[in-house]
Formats: structure tokens, sequence, C-alpha cells
């Protein structure tokens, strides 16, 4: 997502137990159920029948298709905008064939046996996902850099353990985490909700028919008491959901709590398949075809900013569930064609393997390949062939074998007690020698395309450009040189050898740690936050976000310790100087951010400053406002953050080159802060001359790194153009420095 993605992400798991595949063997024709059961009158399971198993579900297999099919299409090419509800459609089906499949159970034998259930589960989701998982964090590392092939390991750990949910909801609430590049196992988070759920449901159904005896076992009471316990669950999910949708977006994105509604939804229509499959035949196509509009509304209407993860997902939520229930208890009816094609099945089939491979590809694609739509297509196709072989050849294999089944339970051990001949198993030889063919294929392709690409961009040293002289008028201004050494940095066709390392700065923090514990949600201790000259008569303000925290490291290094002059720190990670309640810090510290822009008024009228900087203001009404409140007359500078646009954790890796990290500033960069500045009769100071020549920022200049991320100069780049911005506040008369 983003959300990226979220954010971002904004990102699904299509999974299911296998009971809930078609077996096209038994029945030509599409169908919501090909089990045989007696018909009641038209065409419903009558009084007294065996209920249907969605042994042959065809619809859910289409539901299967299209939620992988618009989680795809939203990773690879960003539409549609929605597609990423695919993952509420899959929870939905997770929840109603896991129910069933464990009250099926215990309608038949009167108990429900956890090691079957979790056999199947690890039988139907580790082969593949640590298939997908040991490729992914192998391939990293021919293509990341080390600080981001590292995160990606740390990831992988996460999710092999089904944790990786927790993992991202964290790092989507910490700041200095939340604008990390995109993990190429961040779709694993799902896994983790669904299997964190089937470690707590059944227990629960258990214990609940447990505690209502067997005399209970043939009656409806069993059904009506898990019904109100789905329902109790549920609507506690979703309440928790709508909250933290507001306070935490990031967070309730992947946050199991925030999730069990879904599958509880899921749950509650298995648990009424009685009620639900005496449904009138003639309702059943219209609630179909209703349930399959709202999920392509949601894909192409249901936005990030609108509300997700509650309440904007009870639109595909209860969309998937009409069409489960318009196919519940009946046989050969041929409703929805666009689920129950043979297509669609077949999609559906590979639904989990596709969802698997397509983000890894994806991510890792775009490091190599670069975007766009053409490049989108061949991602595409990697990860569907990637995804045939491993269905054919890892998932359903593994599915089908006597792997973790007791012994006594073995159909060749049940054969051979019966005198019947031993049924071949599908590890094969020549199984064996085309999987270990293919893997090695795949792996020399991988290791020559990186070594080629890495040959290809460390093949050219940057060319040498001479810096500028004064001439006739002396030697060249910091300025001029400061930008002859940038334009220099944008010719270079390869990566110098940095000092200090890009790894280094982007795993380092932001700026030295004195500075960067002045920037937390506890109360400022001023004499602590102070720089300078001890004796100065002078003194500066610095206010803001995290770019005004940098800021500190650099006005520290202009002023000096000992020219008359102090500088004082009142910024706070995550929290503008504005008159206005803003939700970008995590949650605990959003107290503190609507109190530090008034601490830090109060500071200025306190201490009289001869200067105040504001730094990451926000918009320009609230920070206008909170300006008002300053009662002294000190001079206000506004300095805008360095352009953000390429992030150097994402553009810089194994296969790219400088110029793959070179920014463009958008037409909008600076504008609040000039607006700001006239408005309140203040200085704009244009940062982008610091970093840019000509509208293009280099990721490094000289052999120091720019930025550590896509907002914040490195310390060192501070200290390589403290003379220029020195020459400059002392030009425009912000500060009196002896010369």
């Amino acid at each position: 997502m983003s959300s990226t993605a979220t954010p971002t992400a904004p990102r699904t798991t299509p999974d299911a137990p296998s009971e809930g595949r078609p077996e096209r063997r038994r029945s030509r024709q599409p169908s919501f159920s090909t089990q045989s059961y007696r018909h009641g009158s038209g065409g419903r399971v009558g009084r007294g029948t065996k209920q249907p198993s969605p042994r042959s579900r065809w619809d859910i297999q289409g539901l299967r298709a299209f939620a992988v099919l618009a989680v795809v299409a939203n990773h690879v090419w960003d539409w549609p905008r929605g597609g990423f509800v695919g993952v509420d459609v899959f929870f939905v089906i997770s929840g109603f064939l896991i129910t069933g499949l464990l009250l099926r159970e215990h309608d038949r034998t009167g108990r429900i046996s956890f090691s079957g259930f979790y056999r199947r589960r690890v039988k139907r989701i580790l082969p593949a996902s640590l298939l997908v998982l040991a490729v992914t964090v192998a391939a990293s590392w021919f293509v990341f850099n080390v600080a981001r092939w590292q995160a990606t390991a740390v990831d992988g750990v996460w999710a092999l353990f089904f944790a990786a949910n927790w993992r991202f909801a964290l790092q989507s609430t910490d700041y200095f985490a939340h604008d990390r590049p995109v993990s190429p196992l961040q779709h694993y988070w799902s896994l983790g909700v669904e299997e964190q759920f089937y470690l707590v449901w059944p227990w629960l159904m258990l214990l609940v028919l447990v505690l209502l005896g067997r005399s209970a076992a043939k009656s409806v009471r069993p059904r009506v008491v898990l019904a109100a316990l789905v329902v109790v669950l549920s609507v506690a999910s979703f309440v928790w959901a709508l909250h933290d949708s507001q306070v935490a977006a990031n967070r309730a994105y992947f946050s199991t709590f925030s999730r069990t509604w879904e599958l509880g939804v899921g749950a509650l229509l298995a648990i009424a398949v009685p009620l639900v499959s005496r449904l009138p035949d003639r309702l059943r196509p219209p609630l179909a075809w209703i349930g399959l509009a709202g999920m392509v509304a949601g894909v192409f209407l249901v936005d990030p900013a609108d509300g997700f993860q509650a309440p904007a997902a009870a639109l595909p939520v209860l969309a998937t569930a009409l069409v489960i229930a318009a196919g519940t208890g009946v046989a050969q009816q041929r409703l929805l064609f666009p689920l129950t094609n043979r297509v669609s099945g077949y999609v559906g089939d590979i639904s989990f393997s596709l969802y698997l491979w397509h983000f890894p590809v994806v991510i890792l694609g775009r490091a190599v390949l670069g975007g766009g739509f053409l490049t989108g297509l061949v991602l595409l196709g990697v990860a569907t062939v990637l995804s045939v072989y491993t269905y054919h050849l890892v998932e359903d294999p593994i599915r089908r074998s006597q792997w973790l089944q007791p012994r006594a339970d073995r159909p060749r051990h049940r054969r051979r007690r019966q005198g019947a001949p031993a049924r071949p198993s599908p590890f094969t030889p020549a199984y064996q020698r085309t999987a270990v063919s293919l893997l090695a294929l795949a792996t020399a392709v991988l290791v020559v395309v990186t070594f080629q690409t890495q040959a290809r961009s460390t093949s050219a040293e940057p060319a040498p450009l001479a810096l500028p002289s004064g001439g006739a008028t002396g030697a060249a201004s910091a300025q001029d040189q400061l930008q002859a050494r940038i334009a220099q940095a944008l010719t270079a066709k390869a990566w110098p050898t940095l000092s200090p390392s890009m790894n280094s700065v982007m795993t380092g923090g932001l700026g030295p740690d004195d500075i960067h514990s002045c920037g937390g949600a506890d109360t400022i201790d001023e004499a602590a936050c102070t720089w300078g000259d001890p004796k100065a008569d002078h003194t500066m303000v610095v206010v803001g976000n995290s770019v005004a925290l940098v800021y500190v490291d650099l006005l520290r290094q202009v002023i000096g310790t000992d020219q008359g002059w102090k500088v004082v720190s009142y910024g706070m990670y995550g929290c503008g100087f504005r008159d206005m309640t803003i939700l970008a810090p995590p949650p605990d510290a959003q107290k503190s951010c609507r109190q530090r822009p008034d601490d830090a008024v109060a500071a200025i009228n306190r201490l009289d400053p001869d200067v105040v900087v504001l730094a990451g203001t926000g918009n320009v009404e609230s920070a206008e406002a909170q300006i008002k409140k300053i009662t002294v007359k000190p001079k206000l500078v506004l300095m805008p953050g360095p352009p953000a646009d390429k992030d150097v954790n994402d553009c810089f890796s194994k296969v790219s080159t400088p110029a793959d990290c070179v920014s463009t500033p958008e037409p909008s960069w600076g504008v609040l802060e000039a607006k700001v500045a006239r408005d309140v009769g203040g200085v704009y100071v244009n940062t982008q001359k610091w970093v840019c020549v000509d509208n293009r920022c280099p990721a490094f200049v000289g052999t120091t790194p720019v930025k550590l991320d896509r907002f914040h100069l490195t310390s060192p780049y501070n200290t390589l153009i403290a003379p220029a911005v020195r020459e400059e506040l002392v030009s425009r008369e912000i500060v009196d420095l002896p010369a």
C-alpha cells in the first residue's frame, strides 16, 4: 500500500484450506457445490438433509481470483486505487471456510482434532511461503544495499513466525521507520493476522462446544451461542478498528485486533449455513450480483484516506459475504459467470502462490528495471510463471502428500492393510529433477543479470570538473564553490567511495545524539538543548519538526562556539510549529505534540531572541496562527527542508547508478514557507541551492552523502555546506558574525 502504503500499502494472503478447492473431476460444469445431497423444494437443502460442504465452491475460487488480481494490479500499477481491499475478501473467505470445516468435523465426530487442523494449516501454508521467503531474502542480498537487505532479513524472521503484521504495525507508528522503503516481505502481514486468529478461534469454538455438552450437540443451541460469541468479538473488533483508523491508520491496517471482525463475518456466515441454505432461489442471483457489484465498487472507490480500515472496509467485506451466501446450499446453479468460469477457477487455484510471489517480484524488479507500465507487465509475467510452477511443483503436491499424516491414516498403509497396491508418491525422481533444474536456472539467471548490471553501473568514473575561480575579483564564494561541487556530482556515472558510507548514514539516525535527545516527546531541558557561546549576547531559537532538528546541527556549526551566538532547540520529531492537532507522531506522543509549539512560543517570549528559525511548519494558516502568539520582535526566518523526491534507502542499491538517485524538486517546493515569510514580514531562505543545481539534486557531493532518507540532510553534509550557509546568513544580515 502506500499505504505503501501506504499507508502504503499499502497487501494480502489468499489463504484458505484445501477443502475449499473445487475438484474438477467430480463435475464438468461450474457450480456452487457439487457434493451430492438430497434436495428440498426448489433445489435447496431440505430439513434433515446433509449440509453441503464448500469442497467445490467455484464461486469461492472466483472470489479468490478477483481478490488476488485486484491486489496484484494495485501493487504493480497503483491501479485500481482500492485494489488492496482484496485482502478483506480473503479474510471473509478464510473465516467462512475454516469455521465451516471445524463445525462439520464436530458435527460428524463430536470433537475437533487440533492436531489434524494444524497439520492441514502447516501443509497448506508453510511450503510455498517458506520457499518465497527464502528466495526473497537471498535475492535481496544481490539487489539491495546492505542496510535494506538487513532490514529485509529481519522482516523475514518476523514473517517466519507469523508476526510480520506487528513488525510493520510498529514501524508504521515509529517516526524513524515509517517512511522507510517498502519491504518485499510486507505482504506477509496478512498471513500473520490469519494464523494468529486461528491460534485462538478453534480453541474458543471447542470451549463453547464442550461447555454446552453432548446433549446440545443435536440442537441449534451450539450455533446460537457461537454466533453470539462471534458477534461480540466482531463488534468489539470493528469498534477498535474505527478508533484506530482515526488515531493510527497504519497500525489499524496491520493490526489483528482491527481485522478480526472481517474473519468474524465469514465465521458468522459459516455458523448460519442452516439458515442461509434456505434462502429462496429467486433471491440468490440478485444477492450474488449485488455482492459482486459491491466488491467492484470497493476496488474502485475505496481510498486509504477514507477511514480505512474501518468503516470503509465494510463495503468489500459485506459484499463478499453476499456472494458467498448466495451460493450456499444450492447445487449446479450457474450464477456469476465472471466468478465461476474455468479461468477464474484456475487463477483461484494459484492465488496463494501468485500473492506470495508478486510482491517481492514487483519490489525487487523495480529496483533493477525501474517503473512504468511495460515494466509492470514484465514483472506480472514473471510472478505468474513463478506462481504456476510453485503451485504445481510445491504447493499442490505437498498439500496432497502424506507428509505429517499419522502412518495409520496414510492411504498407502490403508491400501496395504486392505491388500490394494499403494498409490505412487507425487515426489517422483522426475518431479525432483524438474524442481531442482528450475530453481537452479532461476538462480543462475538472477546472478548473471545482477552482476552484469553491477558491471555496467561501475564501468565509468566521474569526470573531473574545475571549480570556478573568482578571476579578477578574487576567490570564488563559498556558495559558488558548493554549486560547482554539486554540478560535478551530477556528472558521476558510478558511485564513488563515500565517507561515511551510504549504509552507515541510512542506519545511523538523525544527526548527533545530543540534538536527537532534544526532539523527543519529553519536556524540553532548555539548558541541555542550547549550544554555542556560553557568553553569547545573541540568541537563535529553532522550532519545527525533524527538519528543524537537522538544521540545529547545521546552524550550530555555522555560529561556532565563541562568536557571540547561541542556538536553542524547541523542535520535535513529527511535530510542526503550528496551531493545530496533528497525527504524524506516534499516538503516545500526540499530546506532547499539541503542547510543544506552545512551549516554544513561551520560550521565545521569555528569551526575546534575535532570530527565530522555522522549519517544518505545516500549512499556512496554522503556522501563521502560531506565529501571531509571539509577542516579541525577533527576525523570523523560514527555511524549507531539502527537496523530497528520491529516497536513498530505496534508490541506492547494488544495481543502481548515481543517476537513479538524482532528485527533482516539486513545483510546490518552498511555496508555503515563502508565503508565510511574506505574510508575517519574515525572511525566506532558499535552501534548494545548498543541495541542487538547475533543479537536479544528487545523492552525494564529493564523497559525502547528502541525505539519509527523503527529507533529512546528513550531519557530514551539514559540515560541508556550513561555510556557504554562514556566507548567506551574514550577507542577508540575518546573523552578525565576525569574518
